[in-house]
Order: C-alpha cells, then sequence, then structure tokens
C-alpha cells in the first residue's frame, strides 16, 4: 500500500553529502534502485527518465530523480558521481554502507540480491526491483512506473500528477 512506501534512511549523494529522506521533502520525485554495473535495465530506464524530463521542460523543473544503488561495494561515491554524468543534470546518485542501503531498500520495499556465489567473480550481476517511484513534494507516494514504461506514457503520467 502507498503509506508503505518510503521512511528513514541515510545515504551519501554523488557530493559526498550526507541525504536523508529530508531532503526529499520539497520537490516531486523519481526514485528508482539500480546499479552502475547494471547491463541493461537501470541504463535504459535513466535514459527514458531524463527524456521524460527533458519532454516536460518546465513543467518538470520540479521533479528530481535519484539512483539508489543496490551494489555498495562497487558503486563508491566516485563511481555513482561519474555514471551520474551520462544521464540527467538533476540526477542525485545516492550510495552507502551495505546497512544503509538494505534500510533505503526495506524503507522502500524493494528487492535485490547478488546473483551466483559471492567469491565467484568481481563481474557479478545484482538482480533488484525495477520500480521507480513517484513520490510526492509530502514525501508522500502518489503513483509508480515499471522499466518497460515507455517515455510517452511516462509524461502522460507526469504531467496528471504535476
Amino acid at each position: 500500500t502507498p503509506g508503505l512506501i518510503g521512511g528513514d534512511f541515510t545515504l551519501v549523494d554523488q557530493n559526498n553529502a550526507s541525504v536523508t529522506q529530508d531532503a526529499l521533502l520539497g520537490h516531486y520525485l523519481l526514485v528508482m534502485f539500480g546499479y552502475t554495473f547494471c547491463p541493461d535495465i537501470c541504463p535504459v530506464v535513466q535514459q527514458t527518465i531524463a527524456a521524460a524530463l527533458d519532454t516536460l521542460g518546465r513543467q518538470g523543473e520540479d521533479v528530481v530523480p535519484y539512483l539508489i544503488t543496490i551494489d555498495p561495494a562497487r558503486d563508491t561515491v566516485e563511481v555513482m558521481a561519474e555514471y551520474s554524468k551520462n544521464f540527467h543534470p538533476r540526477l542525485v546518485a545516492l550510495t552507502g554502507t551495505p546497512e544503509q542501503i538494505a534500510r533505503a531498500a526495506a524503507v522502500f520495499r524493494i528487492f535485490y540480491g547478488r546473483v551466483g556465489e559471492p567469491e565467484e567473480t568481481e563481474f557479478y550481476l545484482m538482480e533488484h526491483s525495477s520500480v521507480i517511484y513517484v513520490m510526492g513534494p509530502d514525501g508522500k507516494y502518489i503513483a509508480h512506473f515499471t522499466h518497460a514504461t515507455p517515455m510517452d506514457e511516462m509524461v502522460q503520467r507526469l504531467r496528471e500528477i504535476l
């Protein structure tokens, strides 16, 4: 249920600044969990979000996209800073300790896990929920998209919400 999405967390953004749930207030947000080594879904979704925000233009100026990693072992502040440059200029890319990531995933009801045995290789994949939450300026859940939501549908829904 919508009331169960969101809650207390503390993470670090790509500029090494601490970010808590309070930082999310006052804007519309698109919150997604993913990781920089993701071979397909994560970068495509980030491109879709960027295109949707560009299409919304001034109407979408108050929408801030957030990417929270589910792979803190590889997704350091530096890696997130470099990765975020590839997408929308407002993108906030968050990382943290494994415990901080687990807490953020829990408050957003996100499932994630490593695929394969931990000692197998450094080139492992992660599986994770690929939902994009639309959160309101009050920090409350409004709607969500999936990784397969087409850009034009995302734009139309955001126009209705905004």
